[in-house]
């Protein structure tokens, strides 16, 4: 039975906010910036000339890798993402003439990347995903030789790195106030009737606690890999406690490796 992802669409913003902008709950790849300082510095011992685009399209992280290499950015398109009418337009968010406008608006959007795709193909990026509510973006995989270029593409303010992070349990647990709550007394929060939504990178549904028999021999004995029920084994999965869920990433989703870097 497979550990699934719990999401639903009142914490989906933050999910997605987090994928753009990732912050405090992760730690960055030092090997990226580690290869930033490197390939600038022997191009400078070399003597070969550097080509500086414009700053504010390009930013640093992305001007001297590896003209061979294949890099993973956000290109950022000029105009705002749909969600910034509701924040902005001062509209009620249950206002008809907001849903017109956002509906409007995502349609421009979608327009304007299709407008962009063919030249994004004409360099040889593959688009990985778009973004239209929270960012007027696209997501691709490029050849870093090609970056420039991209940068200058019509409509294209900015080309963005995507970032790897890694799981810190040290600083993303504080973060969410888990600590808080597991002392009862000191809260009198026992979650009772209170319903959630977690976008993370999975839970432990066999686990007592979450309404899972608490069973060892449940947990190692658990397929991963299936959403049916384990031969042998007590039903882990949906359990009172964890009712559903969904898996946005795949069993095989590697961030570093390019031939696993599409969540599917």
């Amino acid at each position: 039975m497979k550990r699934r992802y719990v999401g639903v669409l009142v914490v989906l913003l933050g999910f997605l906010g987090a994928l753009l902008f990732p912050g405090l709950l992760a730690a960055r790849d030092p090997s990226e910036d580690g290869e930033l300082q490197l390939s600038s510095t022997l191009g400078e011992i070399r003597g070969q000339p550097v080509v500086v685009p414009d700053e504010g399209r390009l930013p640093a992280a992305l001007r001297y890798r590896n003209p061979d290499e294949v890099v993973s950015v956000y290109v950022v398109l000029d105009g705002p993402p749909a969600a910034e009418l509701a924040v902005k337009g001062g509209y009620s968010l249950q206002s008809g003439d907001l849903q017109q406008r956002v509906r409007q608006r995502l349609a421009e959007i979608e327009a304007q990347q299709a407008a962009l795709r063919p030249q994004l193909a004409a360099l040889g990026a593959q688009e990985i995903y778009s973004f239209k509510k929270l960012a007027n973006a696209i997501q691709v995989r490029v050849p870093a030789n090609k970056l420039e270029e991209l940068a200058r593409l019509p409509g294209v303010v900015r080309v963005d790195p995507v970032g790897r992070y890694s799981l810190r349990n040290a600083t993303s647990v504080p973060f969410i106030g888990a600590p808080d709550v597991w002392d009862p007394g000191a809260t009198n929060a026992t979650g009772k009737d209170i319903s959630i939504g977690i976008v993370d990178t999975g839970i432990d549904y066999t686990h007592a606690m979450f309404g899972g028999s608490g069973v060892i021999t449940d947990y190692a004995g658990n397929d991963s890999t299936s959403i049916t029920s384990t031969p042998g084994l007590s039903e882990t999965f949906p359990t009172a406690k964890v009712v559903g869920g969904y898996d946005f990433a795949g069993d095989d989703y590697n961030a570093s490796d390019p031939t696993k870097a599409t969540p599917n």
